[in-house]
C-alpha cells in the first residue's frame, strides 16, 4: 500500500534513524562526563633514583617523595620490605601529609656481609584511608675494596750496639 507521503517501509525507516541519532547523542553524552570526571583521590610515589650501587659495608641515600592527586588528603606511612639480611633503611620522616606532598630522605646502611649483586627492595606507602602503592627500588652492592700500602720497603741499615759505661773516679785523701 502507498499514499502521498511514501510507503509504509519509509516512514519506518524514518523513525529508525530517528532512534539511532538519539541513541548516538545519549551515548556522546555519557562517554563526555565519564571522560572528565576526576580521578578518586589518591597519592603516588617517586624515588630519586630509583636505583644505587654501594659496597659492602657502605651506606647510599635516596630521596621519595608523596605527591597527593584529586585533593588527597591523608597521611602517607612509608615501609620497605624485601631487603636481604644485614641491610638497614631508615625513612627520615617515616610519615607525612600528602598534602599537597612531603619528602622522605632514606639512608640505607648495607652491612659488609651482604652478598654482592643486585637485590630488589619494595618500598611501601600506606594512606591513613588503607590506600597502598608498591614501587621497587634496585639496591646493587658490590664488594668491598681492599686497601693496600702505597708504602715501598726500603733497606735498613744495623748499626752496631755500643755500651755505655759509667765510671766514677774516686781520689784518696
Amino acid at each position: 500500500m502507498s499514499n502521498e507521503n511514501g510507503t509504509p517501509g519509509d516512514k519506518n525507516l524514518r523513525y529508525l534513524g530517528l532512534i539511532i541519532a538519539i541513541v548516538a547523542i545519549v551515548v556522546t553524552i555519557i562517554l563526555a562526563i565519564w571522560q572528565y570526571s576526576p580521578p578518586p583521590p589518591d597519592f603516588r610515589i617517586s624515588i630519586d633514583p630509583m636505583q644505587g650501587a654501594v659496597q659492602q659495608g657502605g651506606v647510599i641515600t635516596t630521596t621519595i617523595t608523596i605527591e597527593g592527586v584529586s585533593g588527597y588528603e591523608e597521611q602517607v606511612r612509608l615501609s620497605a620490605t624485601g631487603q636481604p639480611s644485614g641491610v638497614v633503611l631508615a625513612f627520615v620522616p617515616s610519615y607525612g601529609w600528602a598534602k599537597p606532598s612531603y619528602t622522605s630522605h632514606v639512608t640505607i646502611n648495607v652491612n659488609s656481609t651482604v652478598l654482592v649483586g643486585d637485590h630488589t627492595i619494595t618500598i611501601n606507602g600506606r594512606g591513613a584511608d588503607g590506600k597502598e602503592h608498591r614501587y621497587s627500588y634496585t639496591l646493587t652492592v658490590k664488594p668491598s675494596v681492599t686497601p693496600t700500602s702505597t708504602a715501598t720497603p726500603t733497606s735498613t741499615k744495623v748499626l752496631p750496639q755500643l755500651d755505655i759505661i759509667h765510671t766514677t773516679l774516686l781520689e784518696e785523701p
